[in-house]
């Protein structure tokens, strides 16, 4: 369902048009009768007004099915057209020995082809590991390349030291499968921040009916659209916290709210039959101040010193979940990259 929110109107047309065709080929004893006039439906030009007259509703969700369907007959056919293009634009041979290109050349080649050709992609999809592995080893190829004599040359540094940013006194090159994740973080949030939005319904009511994003299973037979943005559900639970507002929704206790603290938990242990404890319960009646007695009461001294210096709103709202790396609380790609580079690197030093 995310190529209909991304892809736009004329290359949603041609995406389905390669869909039909690899349904026509599909046995005649398969249920198409409804696809096939969604399928016609979608050659409208007034396709958006019909839309919008169904609510995006149930057309929409039949019309994603198809779409993602015939992403997945075309995967294969699409990673080798990529790896054609990226050669392509390299040379004719992924190591150029026929090139006399210096290495700053290099670096501006691969981060301005073989790194932003697959970013639209990323952003609805996770890649393939494999095809991931295939991108690196290129890049890595093709960056130390070869020498004029046609010998192999000599790689200095390996590519995850290579991937480190630049203030690091690395090249600063992309890890592929960490911008892949980064990038489907964005989708993944917005599950959780926009929960009106028809994407976040339909996902809803067919994945997690009963709870929220953070808390759902990949489920039975998922689709390639839902797998991918599940996949990021770790690195959502490891960047968001709580912001608070009536308090009515944050668990004291499994919960990051506590912004001053590293785990954003108190490390206090709760009290025999207040695991159920609300933010709520620690504010005043008017909701603008913190309840100092009760605070201290229940936490510990360090606990309660970071809980009453949490400034509140003068209005309450309703509690919303903010991403912690950016000072405005908005998702942003560059910083979930950066969380997921490190903690891989922390990962890697255990």
């Amino acid at each position: 369902m995310i190529v209909f929110f991304s892809v736009r109107l004329p290359y949603l047309k041609r995406l389905v048009s390669k869909a039909s065709y690899r349904i026509m080929k599909l046995p005649p004893d398969r249920p198409l009768i409804l696809v096939s006039q969604l399928l016609l439906l979608a050659r409208i030009p007034q396709i958006t007004l019909l839309l919008q007259f169904l609510h995006f509703l149930v057309l929409l969700e039949a019309l994603a099915a198809v779409i993602i369907w015939g992403y997945r007959q075309l995967w294969d056919e699409a990673k080798s057209q990529y790896l054609i293009i990226s050669r392509k634009e390299f040379g004719r041979n992924v190591n150029l020995g026929v090139l006399d290109l210096s290495r700053a050349s290099k670096e501006v080649l691969i981060k301005s082809v073989a790194q932003a050709i697959p970013s639209y992609c990323m952003g609805a999809f996770l890649i393939p590991t494999s095809l991931c592995e295939e991108i690196k080893m290129m890049m890595n190829s093709f960056y130390w390349g070869s020498k004029k004599n046609g010998q192999r040359g000599i790689n200095w540094m390996r590519w995850d030291k290579v991937t480190l940013h630049k203030s690091n006194g690395s090249l600063g090159f992309r890890n592929m499968e960490a911008f892949n994740l980064s990038m489907l973080g964005k989708q993944g949030l917005k599950l959780l921040t926009e929960p009106s939005s028809l994407l976040t319904r339909i996902l809803k009511a067919k994945y997690f009916p009963r709870w929220d994003f953070l808390d759902a299973n990949i489920g039975h037979n998922p689709s390639y659209t839902w797998r991918s943005i599940w996949s990021s559900q770790s690195l959502i639970t490891l960047g968001y916290r709580w912001k608070i507002g009536d308090g009515s929704k944050i668990n004291v206790w499994s919960m990051p709210w506590i912004r001053s603290l590293p785990s954003l938990k108190p490390s206090t242990s709760p009290p025999p039959h207040m695991e159920d404890l609300t933010v709520r319960v620690l504010l005043s009646s008017d909701l603008s101040t913190w309840d100092a007695n009760v605070v201290n009461s229940v936490f510990s001294f360090a606990d309660a010193a970071a809980i009453l210096n949490i400034p509140l709103r003068h209005r309450a709202h309703d509690d919303i979940r903010v991403w912690q790396h950016t000072i405005d609380g908005s998702y942003s790609v560059k910083s979930a990259y950066n969380s997921c580079i490190a903690l891989a690197a922390e990962t890697n030093n255990v």
